[in-house]
């Protein structure tokens, strides 16, 4: 089965040899969202066996899906928000059967489901699908592993359908030159997120490599932003990328080559943005030790005693670019009450008046300060390594 669907884009033709293979039968239904096209539907027999049983299929778009009723209306789907705001109490598996209104009551059928292809129709017709770019499409991950999938019972097997070992392709020469990216600018950067649900960057800190840039970015919008001022062949370094990168990579325009992943970590992604060229790497492959271990392992400054209210940086509070603060309301998010207070004083137009604070430049603070320590720690390591063995640490993962 698996030298059957072998690649991403699996075209029709490819479903006969399927069904000739497991005896099952497939109604392709193809469905177009644009209205000046109409559904095809596809019937895919065995040839040379007995049909064992049949499953419904959708292709819409390229994907294919199991064509199954749903326990919903498109009634629903079109009055969604006004249902919501009526019946907010309500049981969604019970809104979702609401069907239409009568006498200003709306109107429940439990045994109402529709086809997939409607629901989809219906959504998109309201405008719930967007469109999403190459780098989301590389940062979703199956959960399949999560569910409590049926047990194989039946293992017996068709041996001629199995993978079969093949020669080892021979090598090509590849144009290197081509393949390298030479990066004309480093940076060195890291996000501040709220945590409460979905977690979303409200903040970017970034510096140059020499450190005559340290700009930062607030708001929403910080991940963009911060693209749209990254110069061509720009390299870019987080301590911890995998965590960043899911902040960065669904704006990027498109991932070029393969990223290098290991594990769970990812240590290295190159792209384009808008036509720019930029190489995003991990610096914790480098240098796998904590941030704050940087200061003695390489001599660094280390600045006033962080305390800083993670949890009180939540969705809510940061809504709309909201940048100020409550003092008495941060305290209860953090242990050394009267530092958190002489660190307000100490950064410049931080405190507004007596029990409110700037939400950025307390942020802002101490992001640029992981940010120069990141800088200066792997920049010192850098020359050292330059120094006694003539190797750059720039051209490595």
């Amino acid at each position: 089965m698996r030298e059957v669907i072998r690649v991403r884009d699996f075209p029709q033709s490819k479903v006969q040899e399927i069904s000739d293979a497991t005896g099952i039968a497939f109604n392709v239904t193809i469905g177009y969202f644009n209205d000046s096209r109409h559904n095809e539907i596809k019937r895919y027999i065995p040839k040379e066996c007995e049909t064992v049983r049949t499953i419904d299929l959708l292709l819409v778009e390229d994907h294919y899906m199991l064509n199954e009723r749903l326990p919903m209306t498109t009634y629903f789907v079109r009055n969604y928000k006004e249902i919501l705001k009526a019946c907010g109490g309500m049981n969604i598996e019970k809104q979702m059967k609401i069907y239409t209104k009568r006498e200003d009551k709306y109107v429940v059928r439990y045994d109402r489901t529709t086809p997939l292809w409607d629901v989809m129709k219906t959504l998109w017709e309201c405008k719930y699908f967007e469109p999403i770019s190459y780098g989301e499409l590389f940062t979703y991950t199956t959960d399949l592993y999560k569910q409590n999938l049926a047990p194989f019972k039946d293992l017996s097997y068709a041996p001629k359908y199995c993978v079969q070992l093949k020669k080892k392709a021979e090598s090509k020469e590849v144009n290197k030159n081509k393949c390298k990216f030479i990066p004309e600018h480093v940076f060195f950067a890291d996000f501040e997120c709220s945590t409460d649900g979905f977690h979303k960057a409200f903040n970017i800190c970034y510096d140059s490599e020499d450190g005559s840039v340290s700009e930062s970015i607030w708001g929403q919008n910080c991940a963009t932003e911060f693209l749209e001022r990254l110069p061509d062949k720009s390299l870019i370094y987080f301590h911890n990328l995998s965590y960043d990168i899911n902040f960065i990579l669904r704006h990027m325009t498109e991932v070029k080559g393969t990223p290098i992943i290991k594990g769970s970590r990812t240590m290295q992604i190159t792209g384009l943005y808008k036509g720019r060229a930029i190489i995003i790497k991990d610096s914790y492959s480098v240098i796998n030790k904590k941030l704050k271990l940087f200061p003695a392992m390489f001599n660094l400054q280390t600045g006033p005693k962080e305390v800083f209210p993670y949890n009180y940086y939540s969705s809510t509070l940061l809504a709309n670019d909201n940048r100020t603060g409550v003092i008495s309301e941060a305290c209860k998010f953090i242990r050394d009450a009267d530092t958190f207070m002489k660190n307000i004083d100490s950064i410049k137009g931080c405190r507004i008046d007596e029990n409110h604070f700037d939400l950025e430049k307390y942020s802002t603070f101490y992001c640029k300060q992981d940010v120069r320590i990141l800088r200066e720690g792997f920049v010192k390591f850098r020359n050292d390594i330059l120094k006694e063995f003539d190797l750059n640490v720039y051209d490595y993962v």
